[in-house]
This record gives C-alpha cells, structure tokens and sequence, in this order.
C-alpha cells in the first residue's frame, strides 16, 4: 500500500484600524495505491512445512490493484470590519479520477457573514445578554465517496476450456460525475448572565443533487445495476446546544449541558420515470422513493399468526379481487382480530408499502460535570427518536423454529393451538412460517443510552511535586453502562450514514452490539 499527501498554502494577514484581512491560498494532492496478492494452499506434508511451496494443491489465488488520485486548489478571504462584522468567502476546486474524462473537477464555493449584535451600543444596557452573534452562510460540497473505476467497463480474467479469456463485469458510465449539496445555515450564539448560560441555535436546509446511487438496469444489458447520477435529496431541520454553569466556588464546580438536533430527509426526485429504487434481493428492505427519507423501509407489513392453523399472515394492503376471496387467499379473521384488514397467508400476494424510517428523527444528549476540589464525576447520555431498526439477523436467530436456530425468547409465545392469538407463527422447519423479510422484524429504534461515566481525582500540586510530576490523574471510566429501549434485538445503535453503494441503512443485521467497557488508568504529567 502506498499513500502520500502533498500540501502547500501561502497565507497573508493585515490589520489596519478597524479593519483586518486574512488570505490563504493553497493545493493539496494525495494518491492511493493498493496492490496486494492473497493466494491459499491445502495439502501440506507437515505442520513445520506450511509455505505455499509446500502445498499439494493451490486452492486460490487472486490480485488487486486500486489506484486513486485526488487534488485540489483552493482560496479563502476573512474580512472583519470594528470587531463585529464578519464576512468570509472561500472557493475551492477539487479533481478527483473517480469521475468520469469530462467530469472530474467540480467547483465548490461558499460565503458566510456574521454579526457580532453584544458589541453594538443599542445593546449596552441589555445587561443579561452577554454575548450575541447573529450568522449565515451559504455553501456547495461534493462527495466522491464512492469506490473506485466506477465509470469505467471493467472485466476480470476467466479460464474456458483450459483457454484464458475476459467477463465483462461492469457497465461503463462515462457521465459519472460529482454528487453536489448545497447548503444553507441561520443561526444564533449567544451568551447570558456573564456567560453563565450559552448556547446555539441554528436551521439548515441542504439541497444534494446528482445524487450517487447503484441503480437498476434493464435485465437485457447483462447486468443488474450500473453506478449512475439519478436524482436528489433534501434535508433540514434544526439543532440547539445549551450549557449552564449551575455554581462554581473554590471547591465546587457545576455544569450541565445538552442539545438537540432535528432533521427531515426525503427523496426529491429521481431521473426518468423512476419512482422507485429497490430494495434489492430479498434479505433487506431498504429502497429510495420519491417523496420518503433515503434508505425507506418498503416490503410487506406483517400481521401475525393465523389463529386457525398458526400460518404467517400479511396484510394484503389493497381491494382483493372475488377470486382471491372465494378461494381463501385474502380473507379476514374472525372477531376483528388484525383490525378487520384483510390479510394473506401468501407472501407474494401482498402488497409492499413503505414501512417505517431507518434514519432519526430526532438526536439527543445531554451531560453533566461536578467537581469537588480533586473529584469529578462526568456523565454523558445520548439517544435517538423517529426510527426504525430491521433486525435482519431475526430472520436466522428466532426464524420461527427453523433449522437455524430457535433460541430466542419470542419462541415462548408460538402458536401451538387452533384459537391462539400471538404473532409468532408455529414452529415449522419448511412452509410459511414467518421468516421472509417483512415489517415483522422491524422495531421502534428509539433509545436513551448511557454513553460514559467517569470518576476521576487529580491529585493536588503540592503532592505531585514532590513526586516530580507537574500533574497526576486516577480515573475509572464505564461505556456504554445502560440502555434504555424497547428494541428487541441485539442494540438500536446501528449504521445510520448513507453510503453511494450501500442504502442498507437502518440494519442490525449481524447483530453486533456496543460493548460495555470499563476502563482504568492513571494519567501523569512530567
């Protein structure tokens, strides 16, 4: 592997009265290589003897190569005009060979302004507000986070017969070019009482346009998907940050804080006819819809048991035809149970709807810091609200008695008798017994989790200079203590970052919770 960064800016600074002015001009390339050789061998004469020289068999041997090159020019002016008008404006052109010939440089600038309100004369005898800004800005990013050669026809080599030859492996797009974000803040910082009390507020509304994603492609093309530019993106919403000093003397020491963050996705269109993408094969359920949050859960909303014989029931989500009711296909259970819908033991009968959100609604935490002379005790909470967790890995660990694995306490409460209510279908190796991915095995991911808590002493100056140390710690921390939740899976804290060539967004699929960590050390200063 080689990887090296370049990087060179000339910076200029000037203050004259009441104005200064700051520059930065600079480039910056990097480039990545990667080759690397993995072969394997079995057959080996003895266990002191296990070179590949040594094996009676090779079993495989592949290669890599991956090259990637990014580079940039960039330029930003700051201008302060009597220490309370702000203005900067910056500017920067990046290249990247992830995009196609004609595509590989885009422009991004930006323009912020602020205004320093505390230090105006109208606001001198405002006597609780200590500090007030007022700031905007305006701005384009790119994102090239996608993997490499993606506009190119590819083809890896294959053996025939005993003659080499290639397999076309991938459709070239030479039109693939940067996923742009457009983006606009408002906010307030603001201090009060002696800074006592300070926080932010701040709205943001993001505009992405062509959008990275791996799309379908008509079956005839050979291939299932092609890396394409296909659509856009919205996001906005609001977060606040607060921290108050509760009291402080010269042996206590109290402060709180927390904040808070609000967003709304969605997808604002799609190129073409498409309305649609996805989801893709049949273990996850994640697809992107005009109109719903990037990544929405779409697949069949599950239902429960079929009290009569233990089935898996769907509900149909649509008018069933005569034929579909007269053969018993869609029908609807006795005593108003599932809410009169109509449902379906046949789950390609039913219809797919849009089932839930994998990205939160809302993001939270809250801390707090109390100090007694030497001690500290720190806490950190921190949650999520608005979404859904797929349990994918449900679908093997309860899987309704089948052969995988039935160990999970749901199984309590299976169907075993004509006339039980429950929504776990019998325990069957083969048939319908509830496993396909459906809304069955999603979950609010709602939680509130205690992220850290600390207890340290720092010892006192005199007793550390006699020790030679100009400073000495004692801590014991704890991760990820408690969480509280109403998922049922293995942790509600999953993957929620949108990847251009991944939009399972949302799964807890290989059910890999966060530790619990206890740690203890002792820090010193010399």
């Amino acid at each position: 592997m080689f990887n090296y960064t370049a990087r060179g800016m000339l910076a200029y600074d000037k203050s004259l009265d009441k104005h200064n002015l700051s520059a930065t001009l600079g480039t910056e390339i990097q480039e990545k290589s990667i080759d690397a050789t993995n072969t394997e061998g079995q057959g080996f004469p003895l266990a002191q003897l296990q070179k590949l020289t040594s094996a009676a068999e090779p079993v495989i041997a592949n290669s890599t190569l991956l090259e990637e090159t990014f580079i940039s020019f960039f330029a930003r002016v700051n201008y302060v005009f009597n220490d309370r008008y702000l203005l900067s404006l910056s500017g920067r052109s990046d290249g990247s060979s992830k995009f196609g010939p004609n595509y590989k440089y885009g422009f991004f600038p930006a323009a912020s302004a602020g205004w320093i309100l505390s230090q105006e004369n109208f606001m001198s005898d405002v006597n609780p507000v200590s500090f007030l800004k007022l700031r905007a800005s305006y701005g384009i990013t790119g994102n090239a986070g996608i993997p490499n050669y993606r506009y190119l026809a590819r083809y890896s080599g294959a053996a025939y017969g005993g003659e080499p030859g290639l397999v076309p492996t991938q459709i070239p797009n030479p039109e693939l070019r940067w996923e742009k974000t457009a983006q606009f803040d408002i906010g307030f910082d603001f201090g009060f009482f002696n800074d006592r009390l300070t926080g932010e507020i701040d709205y943001y509304n993001k505009q992405t346009t062509d959008l990275l994603l791996d799309a379908p492609v008509p079956p005839t093309s050979g291939f299932s998907s092609q890396f394409k530019n296909v659509g856009s993106l919205e996001n906005k919403g609001f977060e606040l940050v607060l921290n108050y000093h509760v009291f402080k003397n010269a042996d206590w020491s109290i402060s709180v804080g927390g904040n808070y963050a609000s967003n709304k996705n969605k997808i604002t269109g799609l190129n073409g006819d498409d309305t649609r993408i996805g989801p893709v094969g049949s273990r996850f359920l994640n697809a992107v819809m005009i109109g719903q949050p990037i990544g929405v859960f779409y697949g069949r909303e599950y239902a429960g048991a079929n009290p009569s014989n233990g089935d898996a029931l769907y509900y149909l989500n649509r008018t069933p035809t005569q034929t579909e009711i007269d053969n018993n296909v869609a029908f609807i259970v006795a005593d108003g149970v599932y809410g009169n819908r109509y449902v379906t033991s046949s789950f390609n009968t039913a219809e797919s709807i849009v089932l839930g959100n994998p990205t939160p609604t809302g993001i939270y935490g809250f801390n707090t810091d109390i100090r007694y002379k030497g001690f500290e005790l720190s806490v950190l909470f921190q949650g999520v609200t608005g979404n859904k967790v797929f349990e994918g890995a449900g679908s093997f660990m309860s899987a309704n008695g089948r052969y995988e694995d039935n160990s999970t306490v749901d199984q309590l409460r299976r169907w075993q008798n004509p006339g039980d209510i429950t929504d776990i279908p019998q325990a069957r190796l083969y048939g319908n017994n509830g496993a396909n991915s459906s809304g069955r095995y999603l979950s609010d991911g709602s939680y509130m989790r205690l992220k850290t808590l600390t207890v340290a002493y720092n010892v006192p100056a005199s007793v550390v200079s006699r020790l030679a140390l100009t400073s000495a710690r004692i801590y014991v921390t704890g991760q990820n203590l408690l969480t509280f939740t109403n998922y049922v899976g293995w942790d509600p804290e999953v993957n929620t970052d949108f990847n251009a060539s991944n939009i399972n967004l949302g799964n807890d699929f290989y059910g890999a919770p966060q530790p619990k960590n206890l740690i203890v050390g002792i820090r010193v200063g010399f």
